[in-house]
């Protein structure tokens, strides 16, 4: 799954996807989803609308979304947890980070999800974020849920 597409963004960090990856998850944790959607606006084709894609009731609604699945009480959020990820290995400029290679207050997403879900094959079900790297930015460019 993908969020729409938005043009190239000043907002979108300058390091590695690590870093990418940690901006992104901390904006959706913060329930910053302007942010979030204008983080990944870095990855998509120049000449879309980012004000008009990240203001849609469709790319608030997936990000508030995840933000239920990792929130959970008791677990601290950003700026008083840290979000951490796992060294990534790019292909080029692309790279994928699961939900297994980042945590938020030493609870990694994957964990996060299961906290309070029931239910046949929900240990099964993983997030891999999508990132993608263009003039030299990285940016989460969608996510594979599976």
């Amino acid at each position: 799954m993908s969020l729409p597409p938005a043009a190239p963004s000043s907002a979108a960090p300058a390091g590695g996807p690590e870093e990418a990856v940690t901006q992104w998850v901390t904006a959706v944790l913060q329930e910053d989803y302007q942010k979030a959607c204008k983080l990944m606006a870095a990855s998509a084709p120049p000449g879309t609308d980012v004000e008009k894609e990240c203001s849609s009731g469709d790319a608030r609604s997936t990000l508030s979304s995840m933000h239920e699945a990792w929130a959970k009480p008791g677990i601290k959020l950003p700026p008083q947890g840290q979000v951490e990820v796992a060294k990534t290995a790019p292909s080029g400029d692309t790279a994928t980070v699961s939900d297994d290679a980042v945590s938020v207050d030493g609870h990694t997403l994957h964990d996060l999800m299961l906290i309070g879900a029931s239910g046949d094959g929900v240990s099964g079900v993983h997030i891999t974020l999508k990132l993608e790297r263009h003039d030299g930015t990285w940016a989460v460019s969608g996510f594979d849920l599976g």
